[in-house]
């Protein structure tokens, strides 16, 4: 039968096979987490310029809006 030491080796080595693609996955997962919060934050300010209109888009809403009453 195999020493104690060698099973615990075989064992140690199995593990670090296994956990390799899981350490890959989560790195895969940190960078698409960081590329996601880069596009949340570009879409907050393009939707933060799209809410506060420059000063002719404000005139020609005004405009619309004294045709219309």
């Amino acid at each position: 039968m195999a020493s104690y030491d060698k099973m615990v080796k075989y064992l140690v080595e199995k593990l670090q096979l296994a956990l390799a693609p899981l350490e890959q996955i989560a790195r895969n997962q940190s960078i698409l987490v960081a590329q996601n919060k880069q596009m949340i934050d570009l879409l907050a300010q393009l939707n933060g310029n799209r809410e506060t209109p420059t000063e002719p888009e404000q005139s020609i809403a005004k405009e619309s809006q004294d045709i219309t009453l």
